[in-house]
This record gives structure tokens, C-alpha cells and sequence, in this order.
């Protein structure tokens, strides 16, 4: 036979717990008075044990259910975030094919720009050379005044 205190210590409860208990179940008239202290038998004790059992169980349950709640909620905020970083790279994506369109665009300015340069270039130098073989026909050149011409573009 054990007292209040030792039950209240294996179950990890205060003895005023305990006396609840006892209360709750009706157990209090069927105790066996030991000295100053009540002896609880056998069947008693496993009595106010499960109680405490299914109290803890309980507890657990409910302790469970808000476990879950909140990580449906974190879960729900996570999905809200994914789904508008989702957006975000879709958006940063057609912004990206937008560049790239436009680098295209550029790039083929440039290289008729670069293509028209090299015409007149070519042009100018056609023109150089007609006027060199124009002036060789009537003054002789040297070569320093050549290559001067071919530079400056300029025949004096």
C-alpha cells in the first residue's frame, strides 16, 4: 500500500492533485486511514494512475491538434511565399527574353553599322586611289607622298 505523496511523486503530479483525483473517482470513502496519512491499495492506485493516463492522453490530444493547426498555418504562409516567388521569376524571366530581343536588335545595328563603315571605307579609298592614279598621270609621286595620301586622304 502506498500514501498520497508516493503515488504523487511516481505520477509527477502534487498530492493535492492526487486528492482531486481521488475526490473525482469517489475513492475518498473507501481509503484506509494509516497512521495520520491514507493508505491507497493496489486497485485504487491503478485507478487514479489511469485516470491521470487518460488526463495525459487528453493533453497530448489537444496539445497534437494545435501542433498540426500551426503547421498548417506555416505551411499555408510557405505556399503564399512560393507561389509569389514563383511569380517574381516569371516576371524577371520575360524581362530577361525582353533584354535578350533587344541585345539582338542592337547587335545587328551595330554590325550594319560596322558593314556600312567598312563601305565607305572602301569607297573613300576607291576615290584615293582614283585620285592617286589620276595625279600619277600627271605628276610623279613618291612614295612618302603616297602613303601620306592613303593616310590623310588629302592630295596637295
Amino acid at each position: 500500500m502506498k500514501n498520497i505523496k508516493q503515488i504523487a511523486d511516481e505520477v509527477g503530479v502534487s498530492k493535492q492533485a492526487i486528492r482531486n483525483q481521488i475526490a473525482k473517482l469517489g475513492l475518498q470513502s473507501s481509503l484506509q486511514k494509516n497512521g495520520n496519512q491514507f493508505a491507497i491499495n493496489e486497485q485504487q492506485e491503478t485507478a487514479i494512475k489511469q485516470s491521470f493516463e487518460k488526463i495525459s492522453q487528453s493533453e497530448n490530444a489537444k496539445q497534437t491538434h494545435i501542433e498540426n493547426d500551426s503547421l498548417c498555418v506555416v505551411v499555408s504562409v510557405l505556399q503564399e511565399q512560393l507561389k509569389a516567388k514563383d511569380e517574381q521569376l516569371a516576371e524577371k524571366d520575360k524581362l530577361l527574353t525582353e533584354q535578350q530581343q533587344t541585345m539582338s536588335k542592337l547587335l545587328d545595328r551595330l554590325a550594319d553599322a560596322q558593314m556600312s563603315e567598312q563601305t565607305a571605307q572602301l569607297l573613300h579609298g576607291g576615290t584615293i586611289k582614283t585620285q592617286l592614279i589620276g595625279s600619277e598621270m600627271t605628276t610623279p609621286m613618291g612614295l612618302k607622298e603616297r602613303v601620306r595620301i592613303l593616310f590623310t586622304g588629302k592630295i596637295s
